[in-house]
């Protein structure tokens, strides 16, 4: 397999290549075309010079010395009107002039132009001549193409160079990039990539660095949820384990036995609810949970709630002041419901005796308030901060048999509906919880 190293050399020097070889051919071909049409207009000055020098020139040395000058850069042949030359000066190469041409010269009486090659008719005491003239092909212009090519070769060469320099430049960060991938699959979340670049690369390894710190979050989350997990199960069965075994002794009270039949069933029913609820959480944290939003009316429906679970307030001799006035909302009715169970089971675990709990909907152009408010023993601001985690339980719940997952299964289900919850609480005075949802998802 070809590195990308390897693939951005192989693909750069076949476009240099093939670019250099498109360019060579068009610049040939314009600097022919334009080029030629130049030397062509100097030809024909160089010729009626000569013309000029040689028709008023009497001394032939003088006219010998105007070729011998002129052979460095031009090749000048004279015919007469026979068709035979009459002088000519030597350059090193020269087109073969044919008597056609000589001819068609002399007849037309009119300058013939072929490429190079250029033909002047004069006449000189009565006698028709033809001066043809052509360029030394080792010399001047025709120097260009070579110029033009070693021009394009050395383009070739400081291009490939500075390109692989370049190459390698761009290629160490990627390089750099699949070592800390490599790291990231062997289970090491602590991997950084260090490449400060303001461009792509630079913007992948900013969001792969991103990436580790969320996955290395995560996974800290995953060790302290699966330490938590196992110490609270471990708890109620440690208990479970212990009561059992007392329970063997046949000379056990028959009081006895009830009381701690009583506290296996207990620790029993709290297994089964932190079951219940890590289930429910694992349901809703998958975004697997069934979600089926309708209108309903959630002032009924909480009015039912408080009514189900009267039994419970009015055994802590606790006042309830309600504010429903007629709500409709659209959400998950049966997902809501839990979150007003445990939130109003809370305020009643939680409420002095007879204290009060009020609960307000407050409905606004887009969003429904839900306060639920207690006058219980309140929450201090450093257990605020952390209500919200899985299992964790504040100072005040202590004493009381709880899972601490019953506030993160209310945060995951706001969330699912796209509302928020707020808390507010003053230690020895009560807490109030604010849920704000859209009326319509």
């Amino acid at each position: 397999m070809k590195s990308m190293y390897t693939r951005l050399v192989l693909i750069f020097i076949s476009v240099i290549l093939l670019s250099l070889v498109i360019t060579f051919f068009i610049a040939s071909k314009y600097f022919i075309k334009h080029v030629e049409t130049e030397v062509q207009g100097d030809l024909i000055d160089v010729g009626e010079n000569f013309i000029s020098i040689y028709s008023k020139q009497d001394n032939q040395n003088g006219v010998d010395a105007t070729l011998q000058i002129l052979s460095k850069n031009f090749y000048l042949s004279l015919y007469d009107e026979s068709g035979k030359i009459v002088l000519k000066n030597t350059a090193l190469k020269k087109k073969n002039i044919k008597k056609e041409q000589i001819l068609s010269v002399l007849n037309k009486r009119d300058v013939q132009t072929k490429g190079y090659l250029i033909g002047l008719p004069f006449e000189k005491d009565g006698h028709r001549y033809a001066l043809f003239i052509q360029p030394n092909i080792d010399r001047g212009f025709f120097k260009m193409r070579r110029v033009l090519f070693f021009s394009l070769l050395t383009t070739l060469i400081i291009g490939s160079v500075t390109f692989l320099f370049v190459a390698k430049l761009l290629v160490k960060p990627v390089k750099e990039l699949i070592r800390a991938t490599k790291e990231l699959a062997k289970g090491n979340y602590d991997v950084q990539v260090t490449i400060k670049r303001k461009d792509e690369i630079g913007l992948l390894a900013s969001n792969f660095n991103l990436m580790t710190n969320k996955l290395n979050n995560l996974e800290e989350m995953r060790s302290e949820f699966v330490s938590n997990v196992s110490h609270e199960i471990q708890s109620p069965l440690t208990s479970i384990k212990g009561f059992a075994k007392v329970l063997r002794n046949k000379q056990l009270a028959e009081e006895k036995k009830e009381h701690y039949l009583s506290i296996i069933e207990e620790e029993s029913e709290r297994l089964s609810m932190m079951s219940e609820r890590l289930l429910k959480l694992a349901s809703l944290d998958s975004e697997q949970h069934p979600f089926q939003p309708t209108t309903y009316k959630l002032d009924e429906q909480i009015r039912k709630i408080i009514l189900a679970l009267e039994p419970h307030w009015e055994s802590n001799k606790l006042q309830l002041v309600l504010n429903l006035p007629q709500t409709e909302i659209v959400a998950d009715r049966l997902l809501l419901e839990q979150v007003w169970i445990n939130l109003l089971q809370n305020a009643i675990k939680f409420s002095s005796i007879a204290g009060y709990i009020k609960v307000d909907v407050l409905e606004l152009d887009h969003t429904i308030h839900v306060l639920i408010s207690d006058s219980g023993l309140g929450i201090s601001q450093d257990d605020i901060d952390r209500i919200f985690e899985r299992f964790y339980q504040a100072d005040r719940s202590r004493n009381k048999k709880g899972t601490g997952l019953g506030l993160s299964i209310v945060q995951k289900i706001i969330e699912i509906h796209h509302g928020k919850i707020e808390v507010e609480s003053v230690v020895g005075k009560g807490t109030s919880f604010t849920i704000i949802l859209p009326k319509n998802l």
